[in-house]
């Protein structure tokens, strides 16, 4: 608890991330099972690689340092829409048009202020990301608990393989992944 009030560590998997604002086309959740109200709807059975297969919803990556500071930490002042403090990505396509997954990071890795200036994280395709970051993570040692579209509990370990875990962040590229 802080500031008399409580938290929420947890965000919806949207799929996978576009190089532009959040909420245009290529980031509104069009390939992930939680999606922006204007880009579409889903239905468990509309999840082409499976239920059991498909990330619905898992723990962010947030700083220690930023509590109550973060935009995404779900803190009262923040925006509660459409942004990082609700959702987050497993998977990204850079501006060349590169898919590729965003494994989730150990917590102590999330961006962080450092004397007044943000820290970045350059993911697998070469973007930077600083407060306002994709990324799914924990305080856990060795990976973050994510609740599967089928309502199943599972943690994935930080070095899951990124295609494995970009297939686990995606409703529909016909890549059904089991994880053990």
């Amino acid at each position: 608890m802080s500031s008399n009030f409580y938290r929420c560590d947890y965000a919806g998997n949207a799929g996978d991330r576009g190089t532009s604002d959040i909420r245009d086309v290529g980031s509104r959740g069009e390939n992930g099972p939680i999606k922006m109200t204007d880009a579409g709807w889903t239905r468990i059975e509309l999840i082409k690689d499976g239920s059991s297969n498909t990330i619905l919803i898992g723990e962010k990556a947030l700083h220690s340092h930023e509590f109550g500071n973060d935009g995404g930490d779900h803190e009262r002042w923040n925006n509660a829409g459409w942004d990082e403090d609700v959702i987050r990505f497993g998977a990204a396509v850079n501006s060349t048009g590169l898919a590729y997954g965003l494994p989730p990071i150990p917590d102590n890795s999330a961006p962080r202020r450092v004397r007044g200036r943000w820290t970045t994280i350059t993911d697998l395709g070469g973007c930077s990301w600083d407060q306002w970051h994709p990324f799914f993570g924990a305080s856990h040692a060795t990976g973050v608990n994510f609740c599967m579209a089928d309502g199943a509990v599972r943690l994935v370990a930080f070095n899951v393989d990124a295609e494995v875990f970009r297939h686990l962040s995606l409703t529909n590229d016909g890549e059904a992944v089991i994880l053990p």
